[in-house]
Order: structure tokens, then sequence, then C-alpha cells
């Protein structure tokens, strides 16, 4: 009994000290070598099995039936049996065989330090000082001393983390010596319990291993007293501060990002100066923000964005073409850089960009199979489809291939077309320049005198005195007006009033205007007017100069903004209406060149369609005008004619209202037109006033969103070729294009 107790003291100081000394490396590890979650766990169980089970080899064939328990009994220190209890251990049946020997070996190679550094040598025990005198061997309560590989132990943290009794209250170090160290007490196997886990039940039951209890859970002992060297209040090496990363919701602040053009690494940096500007501490408020972070959430808001138009169901589709250089595209290799045909698309009433599809040519039938298939990965439906848009060019309108005349083929049934008035007055400009100073000799550059000269440096040529322009038609506009006005139009109004006024400002002779290009005519003409002002032209080109300049004043800049100012679909026919009386006005550039201009209009001619002609009427604020195109309307329906061949109306010049821009006829109770072949061909019903009740549009004219024009695409078209650059994956670059403009109206 006297040994019992001696020995179940020592167990439970050398249990006290483990955890007081668990500690200590707990927090050097911490502080200095900072090991992961992964390592210090097992750091705690390699210096518990080192204490409580060393490496003695027992035989584990008597305790191998005893692991089927759902749970592994926790492990039961012996205690002082009663005064008058005898011993259950019969000390004659243990077997002195060293295989069996409960304590450690006391020949046994100390265990190693798990913290010290490779080089350094091995320590002679994780619990004792170097210092301090070797303990006695420590006895177990348990047969089970080794653990298998593959196998778990399972402590009861009751019994791990109760604070010791007074009754087995440890001793200090030098109470004990090594001659008066007990002898090894075996224990009866009845009282022994095993500490193995089968891994197949564990598996199947759910049954883990507890973590070890941390130092708050330990008991409330002095662990100065059982070791000295250890000093919890050092602030010698004290616990870094973990830093808080990717706390900040940033998400709001991605259409700023993708619309400054930011990379990652950029925003990052910006977003984390800022906060550090403000005075923010980033260890402590955890708002440190990375790179990581900006990737992370460009990838949310990608799928967010994209997912908005799953289900859409537009009823008016924009699109326009363009090809980059430059493309990010991914290949079998890798990222690579290339030439692509990107065709942009937008919905109209609400504008909305819908990124862009890369059709294979340039051809009809490649440009709608690739805007279908980017539709489907969208989700957006085209059953409500009614009215498409897109600029005059012969792929788009062609009779036979045309792109328009596919997606009227796909989705079975006509529609309306809405073909550019802006490409319209741009292409009779064209055709008046190329006939008075020749061909164009590149992307960027005419083949003539006068274009060439409008390509140079404009800001550093010397102004000189001339004649003020006298227009006709050109008004100035209100101060409100000019303010609304793009910097290009404001440059072009500036210059117009300079070359109307006889004299040019010093600040708009220095001003810089952009490079030349084919596809910004507002550009080009402003550097028709500022050549004008200089002493660069001489007295041959100089008539024509002022021909061209006058054809700016007096048509094209009227007529540019009188569509601006009504543009929507329902005024496409007045705006053609306008340019033929101001062309007809104007009778300074010749009878030639205005029969020129009048023959690129007839052949772009869409808004003179009967279709177009008829939505008009309906919005139109005169009653008789509304109710004849009702009575129009009700007698298509009745023949209820259907064709898919669409035919330019013949354009009549000389109309006097936009109604009679093109000639129809009712013939036998069924209305025709005049189209531009001589032939007349019957009249469907307006694709726009499909399952509309016209005869609500006799109380109130019919409005539309719709615009005329596509300009609002043509600004996408920019933003298209920028993503395109900047990110790879089509999907992704049609994402990011969306938050760029979604940041710009921000």
């Amino acid at each position: 009994g006297e040994l019992q107790n001696r020995c179940d003291r020592e167990i439970a100081k050398r249990e006290v000290l483990f955890y007081s000394r668990l500690k200590r490396l707990r927090d050097t590890a911490r502080s200095s070598a900072r090991l992961s979650p992964i390592s210090r766990s097992k750091m705690k169980r390699d210096l518990e099995l080192s204490f409580f089970f060393p490496n003695t080899a027992p035989d584990l064939a008597s305790n191998r039936n005893s692991c089927s328990s759902r749970e592994s009994p926790p492990i039961n220190l012996p205690i002082d049996p009663a005064p008058d209890a005898t011993p259950t251990t019969d000390l004659s049946t243990i077997n002195p065989s060293p295989t069996t020997n409960l304590l450690r070996d006391p020949a046994e190679a100390p265990p190693t330090d798990l913290l010290s550094d490779p080089g350094e040598a091995p320590t002679t025990d994780l619990l004792n000082d170097a210092a301090e005198t070797p303990t006695t061997p420590v006895l177990h309560n348990s047969t089970t001393h080794c653990r298998p590989k593959g196998h778990r132990l399972s402590f009861s943290e009751t019994d791990l983390a109760s604070e010791p009794s007074a009754e087995h209250s440890p001793k200090p170090p030098s109470e004990f010596s090594p001659e008066q160290s007990p002898d090894p007490v075996p224990v009866a196997p009845s009282q022994t319990t095993s500490c193995r886990i089968n891994p197949e039940e564990a598996h199947q039951t759910g049954q883990k291993r507890p973590r070890i209890p941390s130092e708050s859970s330990t008991g409330t002992f002095d662990s100065t007293i059982l070791d000295p060297d250890y000093n919890p209040h050092d602030t010698r090496n004290p616990k870094p501060k973990r830093r808080k990363y990717n706390v900040v919701n940033i998400q709001q602040l991605a259409p700023r990002i993708a619309a400054e053009g930011l990379s990652n690494r950029a925003a990052a940096r910006l977003l984390n100066s800022f906060n550090k500007w403000k005075g923010q501490d980033m260890t402590e408020s955890g708002s440190v923000i990375t790179e990581k972070k900006i990737r992370s959430m460009r990838q949310k808001m990608y799928g967010k964005v994209l997912a908005e138009f799953n289900g859409l169901s537009p009823s008016a589709l924009f699109f326009d073409s363009r090809k980059d250089k430059g493309t990010r595209v991914m290949t079998e290799g890798g990222v690579s850089i290339m030439e692509e045909n990107h065709m942009t698309i937008l919905t109209q009433d609400p504008e909305r960009y819908l990124g862009f599809a890369a059709p294979k040519s340039g051809s009809g039938e490649d440009t709608v199979s690739a805007i279908i298939d980017h539709l489907k990965e969208l989700g957006v439906d085209t059953e409500s489809l009614v009215v498409v848009g897109c600029d005059g060019t012969s792929t788009n309108t062609g009779r036979s291939n045309g792109a328009i005349v596919i997606l009227e083929r796909f989705v079975g049934r006509p529609l309306q077309r809405s073909v550019c008035s802006l490409h319209r007055i741009e292409l009779s400009f064209r055709h008046f320049f190329m006939e008075l100073d020749g061909t164009t000799s590149g992307p960027q550059s005419f083949g003539g005198p006068l274009g060439s000269l409008a390509g140079g440096n404009l800001s550093s040529l010397t102004t000189r005195k001339f004649a003020p322009i006298k227009p006709a038609n050109f008004r100035e506009l209100p101060p409100e007006v000019v303010k609304g006005l793009s910097w290009d139009q404001k440059l072009l109004y500036r210059h117009i009033v300079a070359v109307c006024a006889g004299s040019i400002p010093p600040g708009l002779a220095r001003s810089t205007i952009g490079p030349l290009c084919h596809a910004r005519w507002i550009t080009f003409q402003c550097r028709l007017c500022r050549l004008l002002t200089t002493t660069a032209v001489d007295s041959n080109l100089y008539p024509k100069l002022r021909k061209l300049v006058l054809y700016i004043v007096d048509i094209y800049f009227p007529l540019h903004m009188y569509i601006k100012s009504k543009s929507s679909i329902t005024h496409g026919p007045l705006n053609l209406f306008k340019e033929i009386l101001l062309i007809k006005s104007c009778s300074s550039l010749g009878q030639s060149n205005i029969k020129l201009c009048l023959n690129v209009v007839k052949n772009n001619c869409y808004f003179a369609h009967p279709h177009n002609i008829l939505v008009s009427m309906l919005a139109d604020s005169n009653l008789f005008m509304r109710k004849k195109a009702v009575d129009i309307i009700n007698d298509i329906r009745e023949y209820d004619y259907t064709s898919f061949e669409y035919f330019l109306p013949k354009l009549n010049v000389d109309a006097t209202n936009y109604d009679k821009l093109c000639t129809i006829r009712n013939e036998g109770g069924r209305w025709e037109y005049l189209n531009l072949f001589d032939n007349y061909v019957p009249i469907t019903e307006p694709p726009l006033m499909k399952n509309v009740d016209v005869s609500l549009f006799l109380e109130s004219p019919f409005s539309s969103n719709v615009p005329c024009h596509t300009q609002s695409v043509e600004r996408c078209v920019a933003t298209t070729t920028k993503v395109s650059k900047r990110v790879c994956g089509r999907m992704r670059q049609s994402a990011e294009g969306l938050l760029v403009l979604k940041g710009r109206r921000e």
C-alpha cells in the first residue's frame, strides 16, 4: 500500500509537470517556429505518447479483442486503496520477461526534442531539464504501452484536465531519489483498460480522438513551483499578432475597378494605401486586401452579372462588328494574342450590353450563328424579338444572305429594321468628299491632297484671315444644349462657330484634335474646319475646301443634331425627309454634287419602307395621320399576307411629307408599294405592331424607346476592344465589359 501511494504521487507529479512543460513548448513554437496547426497537433500527440506510453513493446495480442466498444474508455489512473483493502494483484503471476515490463527501460535512448534543430544535440528528456537528476521509471495502469501503426488513442478530457486532488498532490522533486524510487507494481488484467481503437470500427461509428486540453483547461496550479524555467509573463518573445485577411467586402468596388482598367495587383495596392492613409490599423482591424481577394471578387461578380441575363427576352437586338488586334485567346498552348472579329450585342428598350460574339468570318451566316450561340450561353430568349438594328453594310442588309434575313429565318417571322441614320448621313459626306479629293489610301489616311493635309499636325500651323461661311440652315445652340454635348461634338461646334464668324480664337487654334480615322467622321470634319483657317492650303485647293466646310456647316452638323434630338425609331422617316430637304436647299454645292448625295440617300432609304412609315404615322401627333395608319394596318390584317422578302422602296425625293417618301396604292383591296426595281409588291403588317390593338393609338400616339441609330452600340464596341486585351476568355471578357459600363454609370 505504501509503495502504491508513492507511485501514484509520482504519476500525478509527472502529469502536472507534463502539462506545464507542454504549455511552455507550445508558446515557444508559436512565437519562434510558428508551426502550423497540423504540426502543433502532431507535437502534442508525440509528447503525450512519449510520456504516457513509452515504447516497451508489450504483448498486444491479449488486448486485441478489447477494441470492439463504440467509444474507448478513458484512462483511469490508480488511486490509493482503502487501508483495510487487500491487494487484488498476485505478484507471483507476473512474468519477469522484459517484454512485459510496464516501466521504461533505463537503458533506452531518451526521446529527442521535437522542436529542436536537426543540427543540435538531442535533449535527454522532453519533460526534464538537462540539469535535473533522472527520475525513476513511471508506473502505468495499462498493459498497452505502444501504439500500432494506423491506430489512434482515445483519452478522457475529464481525466486529463482535472486538477489533482489534495490526496494525491505532487511532492517536490527532491522528495524522491533514485534509491528510494518505488518498485514496479503491476496491475491485474481485470483492471487494465485498452486505449486502442479499431480503425474500421472508428470509421463506421465516426469516433474521433479528442484533442488534448489546452492550458486553460488543465486546472489551476502554480507551474513555477514544478517548472522554475517557465515564466508565463515573459515578454521577451511575445506571441506575434495574427493578421486577419479578406474580411472587407469590396464587391461594390468591382465595377469602378473595372472601369478604371486596374489590374488585381494595382487595385489591392491602391485600396490598402487608401486605408492606411485614413489611419486604419491594418493589423488590428483586419482590413488588408490582397491580390487574391480582388481576383476572387472579380470572379464572383462575373458570375453575378452574367446570371442576370438568364431568362431575358428582349424585344430589340442591335449589333455591330469590328476586328480587334491584340485579343487574348486561350489555345492549347496557353494564352495567345491574335486578331479576332468581335460582334458586339446590345438590347434596347431598355439598353443593356450583352457582351460580344466571335464569328469565324464576316459573312451573314457566321454572324447570326455566333450571335445565337452567344445568346444561348447567356440564357437569353428570342421569342419576343421584333426589332433588329445594325448599320447599312451589305453583310447585314443583303436581300438574300444578309444577317437580318438569316436571323428572320431563324426566329420564323419578319423583323422591324432599324438601320442606323447616322451612318447614312456619314455615307453622303464620304461620297461627296471622295468626289472632290479622291479615294482613301488606307484605314487612317486619304490619297488626295486635302486628306493628306488634314491628317497632319494642325496645331502648329499659322492662322490667316478668311472669308466667313454663310450657312442657310445652321443655328447656334443654347448653352444648356452645348453643355450636354460630347467632347468631339463640342469641338466641332466651336470650329463651326469660328468659320461662320471669320476668325478663330487663339485657344481653339492651339487645341489638339484627335487622330485621323475613317470611323470617326466628326474628328475628320474638325480637322477640315481647322485647315480652312490656316495658310497650308493653296489657292487651287481652297474652293474645294470651302465646299466641304459648307456641307459640314449647312447639312451634316444640323442633321446630326436633329437625329440626336429625335432618336426614336418612330422619327426615322422624319429624319430621312429632313435630310432630303437640307441637301436640296444647299444650292452652293452645285447640281451635280446634290444629285450625288441624293443617290447615296436612295440606296440607304430603309426608313422609307412602309413598315417604318406606318409606325411613324401611328406616333404622329396629327389624328388624321394616325387614323390613316390604323385603316391601312386593319386592311393588311384581313388578307393575312406574310413574306420574308424585303425590298428597298423607290425613294420619292420630291415628297412633301414623310408619308409620301414611298409610293403606295390599294389595288383590289390589297395595299402595295413601289420598290427600288419599279415593281409593286404587297405591304405586310409592321412587325412592331404584331399582336397589338392599333385602335388604341387613336386616343394617344404610339411611343417607343428603340433608337433609329446605333451610336450606343458603337460606344460598346470600344469597350469590347479594351476588355478583349485585358482578360482571357470570351465570357469573362463580356462580363468585364458589363462591369466597365456599370462603373461608368456609377
